[in-house]
């Protein structure tokens, strides 16, 4: 009994990593779909800046100014709050899902059915300061 038990348990886990793959398959640069109504951003996150802001966007990443230092989580509560902000979601919409420790980290943001790739890249785009 003990034996059908664990090959149902990483049969699940094998169903999902499979769904999980299967469906990021619609990408544009540095933010890409994760299923319907979840999208993850690249961000090359720079903290200890004056203020937060959006630097630029390249084919890699999401450049993010962050105004907080990068110790005691402080910098990655900036970026949830700072993203949430100008993505017009809610906090809890927005986890950092790699990266918690570097400047490279991988953001995901849960909308429901409204999210779109274009949505959030023209929302970044139109908060970008130089």
């Amino acid at each position: 009994m003990a034996k059908s038990k664990k090959s149902s348990s990483s049969e699940k886990t094998k169903t999902k990593d499979c769904v999980v793959s299967s469906t990021t398959t619609t990408s544009s640069g540095p933010i890409s779909l994760i299923s319907e109504g979840s999208l993850k951003i690249s961000l090359l996150v720079k903290p200890g800046a004056k203020e937060s802001r959006v630097s630029d966007i390249s084919g890699d990443h999401i450049g993010v100014q962050i105004a907080a230092p990068p110790r005691d989580g402080e910098a990655n509560k900036e970026v949830v709050s700072f993203l949430a902000q100008i993505l017009q979601t809610r906090k809890t919409d927005v986890s950092i899902i790699s990266g918690m420790k570097s400047r490279e980290k991988v953001v995901r943001v849960d909308g429901g059915r409204d999210l779109s790739i274009e949505k959030i890249r023209e929302l970044l785009e139109s908060n970008i300061q130089e």
